[in-house]
């Protein structure tokens, strides 16, 4: 009976040992979220709005092979004080520390896959540190702490996905509300359908802040998407019985396979016959048009006009939107058939 008791306590405090070893991997080695964000950075500022100083992280040019890069932690700061969001469509990384200080950055060098750095630098935000890396590239992220070390991988979309589709909003912040809802409504749908099929999609749509054309531009021409979607409405205040969907393109890129007019040929004739609507054409697209960046196969879609009596109250309404989105996909499906990718 001693010998079963002494075998019990034995074990028991083997297994406590083995069950606290665990616990503290686990602590100093967590998986770090980064969020799926599209919005634009501009100057720095603290949440009281006033300008913030940017402080430079010195690069080391100790390289690694892994494509990751590494940042020194202060031992103060654990998994659950760190916010990682990507920025400026994929092209710059934000990392919120609650509990760092500047004095201990001043002093530390980011190493690893440097190379992929445009710059680095910090600023002292209250209780916070904010870190931002901007990349020469599109990149993806995961991030993990390991000690104190942070460990961030960079995963280019085309090492990701087989497939992938830039979803573009093309209504910029001056219209009024019930637009920009139509446009996010449709844009979530046929997100939603598209990664439902396996496709990966960047998506400006639901970004609180006005993307630039430029960062859409380098995003879809970078990665490189297969093809460019752009959404909008028609707008006619002069003419309230004007009603229809088009499509806009650019013309001058010629596109093996499929050409600019052909995605928008292909995207007007799946919205119409889904919504049993009328086609208003296909229109060459103006002279300071994001088409006339892209590289890929790329149209601008008007689904419907937001001034019209007869097409505003359906458009406003989720149900019609999603019939949308299920036109928009099927010209997504076709596309791809047209380019021969499976």
């Amino acid at each position: 009976m001693q010998k079963l008791m002494k075998w019990a306590a034995i074990t028991g405090s083997l297994f406590a040992a083995v069950a606290m070893a665990l616990i503290l991997y686990a602590g100093s080695h967590k998986v770090v979220v980064v969020a799926d964000d599209s919005r634009d950075t501009k100057q720095v500022q603290s949440e009281t709005g006033k300008n913030l100083e940017q402080n430079s992280i010195a690069i080391s040019d100790r390289v690694t092979d892994d494509q990751s890069i590494y940042i020194p932690i202060e031992p103060s700061v654990t998994a659950d004080g760190i916010t990682i969001q990507t920025l400026d469509m994929y092209q710059k990384l934000e990392i919120v520390l609650s509990g760092a200080t500047a004095e201990f950055f001043r002093k530390q060098q980011i190493s690893g896959e440097v190379s992929a750095l445009r710059n680095a630098y910090f600023v002292a935000d209250g209780k916070n540190i904010d870190i931002f890396l901007s990349f020469s590239d599109v990149y993806e992220c995961n991030s993990r702490l390991s000690g104190s070390m942070l460990k961030i991988n960079l995963q280019q979309p085309e090492q990701l996905y087989d497939k992938v589709v830039v979803l573009d909003d093309r209504t910029n912040s001056n219209v009024n509300e019930d637009t920009r809802r139509t446009v996010n409504g449709i844009a979530s749908s046929v997100k939603k359908s598209l990664a439902a099929a396996g496709i990966r999609v960047y998506e400006t749509a639901s970004s609180e802040d006005e993307i630039s054309d430029k960062s859409v531009i380098f995003l879809t021409n970078h990665i490189p998407a297969d093809l460019y979607i752009g959404i909008s409405v028609g707008n006619a205040p002069d003419d309230r019985d004007k009603f229809g969907t088009y499509a806009e393109y650019n013309g001058v890129y010629f596109m093996p396979q499929i050409s600019n007019a052909g995605l928008a040929d292909m995207l007007e004739r799946e919205v119409v016959t889904a919504v049993s609507g009328k086609a208003d054409g296909l229109q060459q697209c103006s002279k300071d048009s994001i088409l006339n960046s892209i590289q890929v196969p790329a149209a601008v879609l008007y689904a419907g006009y937001i001034s019209s009596n007869q097409e505003s109250g359906l458009l406003k309404q989720d149900s019609y939107q999603n019939v949308i989105a299920g036109g928009i996909c099927k010209a997504v499906q076709d596309a791809y058939s047209a380019m021969n990718i499976q």
